[in-house]
């Protein structure tokens, strides 16, 4: 008879199944987790494990004259990498350090008006902060509640104070196959 041994995807430690609870628990770092959720981790780590020998076919040469004319190229803020974007282009997230850019020089009296830009950006932000910070990400098992407000519940309900020292950010979503559309 075989068995299934699945590692914590926060610290590598092995899971324990707690029946009781039905999580799977790391004795290491204490997270639990659903057993629904580390299966699917797992599958994804999976499917990820042979593609470490992709090869990317680059065409070499220059841009054409058409393609210089409606490229800009500027600087992250952030990480310093160049920023390739269409002329159009008014804000953009960096590809390498995933830090929001808005690009000013793109502002021009016609489009906006000076009152509309700082909005602009602000909205920019909050959208960029309410992805990126983990106090205003929704909480995946109740997505009415942010981490924050499950945070201030289990203060409440514990009579302790909660800080969080370390979490893990996971991204599910994409497959490899197209899904059909809803008919």
């Amino acid at each position: 008879m075989s068995t299934l041994s699945y590692k914590c995807p926060s610290c590598g430690a092995p899971l324990t199944y707690d029946g009781r609870q039905q999580e799977m628990t790391c004795g290491s770092c204490g997270n639990t987790f659903d057993p629904e959720t580390i299966r699917t981790v797992s599958e994804i780590a999976r499917e990820d494990a042979g593609h470490e020998d992709m090869r990317w076919q680059m065409e070499s040469g220059a841009f054409s004259e058409n393609e210089l004319e409606k490229t800009r190229t500027y600087s992250c803020s952030s990480c310093g990498a160049q920023l390739f974007t269409e002329e159009t282009t008014v804000a953009t997230e960096c590809a390498f350090c995933g830090s929001p850019s808005v690009i000013p020089a793109q502002f021009t009296p016609g489009t906006k008006p000076e009152a509309i830009i700082p909005k602009i950006v602000e909205g920019y932000m909050k959208k960029f902060k309410d992805e990126k910070v983990l106090l205003n990400q929704k909480y995946i098992r109740d997505e009415s509640k942010t981490v924050a407000d499950l945070i201030t519940d289990k203060v409440s309900s514990l009579g302790e104070n909660l800080i969080v020292r370390r979490f893990v950010r996971w991204s599910l979503g994409e497959t490899t196959q197209p899904q059909e559309p809803a008919e």
